[in-house]
């Protein structure tokens, strides 16, 4: 059976935390949200993501929905491969300009094309996976959470929350360290990035043809 060597689940996550807490009571779409939180908004890791390239969205009404997952924008283009220019991103929707044209799908639908870096999911269940060497850090940014409501109802003493709050910025600060997943083509990709922005800002390829992948 083929293992992993770069991602773990966040039902890892759970069963690390089920062996400890055993007195908390907690959900997996507790431990889901609670990864993808640390991931996205404390982590905020580039090699932790993963690169979706040309991912259809429907726009309806000049309102495309991003996908949940997504930590940074790339590109927004058509199926021609033009870049489109005139839209806003508001964090959930792509909000089009009212004069914007757009190719229609099958089912007679406009629809634009987007590269995005996000959060990589695991086929089977849906959930996010954790890349490995952020295991401690989601597991004590859950233990904050999950003893957050105690410590504002004073359940636990100051000293306890001082240590699982400790705990959470160690442990964190840690998951941001180290290159134990970059290989040299990760430099060599990231450099193809620099090189092709240099020549031309006006005109950065879009990220799928900029011959780095």
């Amino acid at each position: 059976m083929s293992t992993n060597q770069k991602y773990v689940t966040a039902e890892n996550i759970m069963a690390r935390l089920a062996m400890t807490h055993k007195k908390k009571s907690f959900t997996i779409d507790e431990i889901v949200e609670w990864c993808a939180e640390c991931t996205i908004e404390i982590l905020g890791n580039p090699v932790a993501m993963y690169d979706y390239n040309r991912f259809k969205v429907i726009v309806t009404g000049n309102l495309g929905l991003l996908p949940c997952n997504m930590y940074r924008l790339l590109d927004v283009y058509d199926a021609s491969n033009t870049r489109i220019k005139n839209y806003y991103n508001d964090g959930v929707h792509l909000i089009f300009n009212t004069t914007q044209t757009f190719y229609k799908d099958d089912l007679d639908r406009d629809y634009v094309y987007i590269n995005y870096s996000g959060v990589p999911v695991d086929n089977k269940t849906g959930y996010p996976l954790i890349l490995k060497g952020h295991e401690l850090a989601c597991e004590a940014y859950c233990t904050w959470k999950l003893y957050y409501e105690d410590f504002l109802s004073n359940n636990i003493n100051g000293q306890q929350w001082q240590y699982i709050d400790q705990q959470k910025i160690i442990q964190c600060s840690a998951g941001n360290n180290g290159v134990r997943h970059e290989t040299n083509d990760d430099s060599r990709r990231m450099l193809n990035v620099v090189l092709n922005m240099i020549p031309n800002m006006n005109n950065i390829p879009l990220y799928h043809l900029n011959e780095i992948e």
